[in-house]
């Protein structure tokens, strides 16, 4: 069991996807909001703040990278781990993802091995930077 029940936004405009990270993470105990895109994410985190943020890269509008660079240069948004989400995965996009401010890069398909844990060490990372 988690130390907490944790909550983790997915922004992914895949219904397939939001369905399958909803499943996973809902079996490794933990909360799930979802958004379709950068702009519902961002609407839904003014009254909300989710332990961990989850996006997919290829979003329409806004992507992936710039909705991390967007929520890094906002203070309320300092302590939220984002993991970025990719089914293309080259250096240069993780790069990107990362001086964006994205605390990790994982390719897609997500995979249940280690889910929790892997997620749970993120959350408790960032919260270790006050």
């Amino acid at each position: 069991m988690p130390d907490a029940n944790y909550m983790v936004l997915t922004v992914d405009d895949d219904l397939s996807a939001r369905v399958l990270f909803k499943l996973m993470l809902e079996r490794n105990d933990f909360a799930v909001i979802q958004a379709e895109d950068a702009y519902e994410a961002l609407e839904l985190l003014e009254n909300t703040k989710p332990d961990l943020i989850m996006t997919d890269i290829s979003l329409p509008g806004m992507n992936g990278i710039e909705f991390t660079a967007a929520l890094r240069k906002r203070d309320d948004m300092n302590l939220i781990p984002i993991v970025v989400l990719s089914a293309f995965h080259n250096q240069e996009m993780i790069d990107k993802a990362l001086t964006a401010g994205a605390d990790q890069f994982y390719k897609k398909p997500l995979t249940l091995d280690n889910l929790r844990e892997r997620l749970e060490e993120i959350i408790r990372n960032r919260q270790d930077k006050k």
